[in-house]
């Protein structure tokens, strides 16, 4: 959490990439809202995500 608050605090770089919770093997990509360039960021494509039913079993 430190790491995340100081990074976010830097404005050092545009964004952080971090492993996803979901998919282990994948990556996410966290975008820094206070970095000069936030303003310029455009989004190109968007896709839809399905969530396995195996993922939720245990949880109800």
């Amino acid at each position: 959490m430190e790491f995340g608050s100081a990074w976010l605090q830097s404005v050092s770089h545009l964004g952080l990439i971090v492993p996803s919770a979901v998919l282990p093997v994948q990556r996410n990509l966290v975008i820094n809202p206070r970095h000069p360039a936030w303003p310029r960021i455009k989004i190109l494509e968007m896709k839809d995500f399905f969530y396995d039913p195996r993922m939720f079993r245990n949880q109800f």
